[in-house]
């Protein structure tokens, strides 16, 4: 009895600390589409869900020495598509030991994704690429 005790505590915590994966900050698209975002590790994940606990990963975003943030988001159906922009920002706080090159501040970055209904996305690389990241 000793072991089945013990067996369902260890079932109930490990099903408890998995719980996080799902995404803590969670926008609203439209009525049937939620972006989902978590922190793991100085890295952000960003998911897509039909806004109730149904995920799909879009993308992660891994900054050395920062963790970034979405700061917006907006959302488009252009041709049936649903086209959402995500700008990311972060921190960088780099010297060179020689003063040559100095990187302080805020940085962006905008992603462009096409999703279809059924939550399935991917990268538009010529619109990301177009925005590109750039810092203030």
């Amino acid at each position: 009895m000793n072991y089945s005790l013990k067996y369902l505590l260890f079932i109930f915590l490990f099903t408890l600390e998995n719980s996080s994966l799902y995404a803590s900050n969670v926008i609203k698209l439209n009525t049937y589409q939620c972006l989902e975002s978590n922190e793991v590790s100085n890295k952000l994940e960003v998911y897509i869900s039909d806004c109730n606990r149904k995920l799909k990963k879009i993308d992660f975003y891994e900054i050395p020495n920062s963790t970034p943030k979405i700061d917006y988001v907006f959302f488009n159906n252009i041709k049936e598509k649903n086209n959402v922009f995500i700008v990311i920002s972060y921190d960088e706080n780099y010297r060179d030991p020689l003063n040559r090159f100095n990187y302080l501040g805020s940085y962006y970055m905008v992603r462009a994704y096409e999703c279809d209904k059924n939550n399935n996305c991917k990268e538009n690389e010529k619109v990301s690429n177009f925005f590109g990241s750039g810092g203030i």
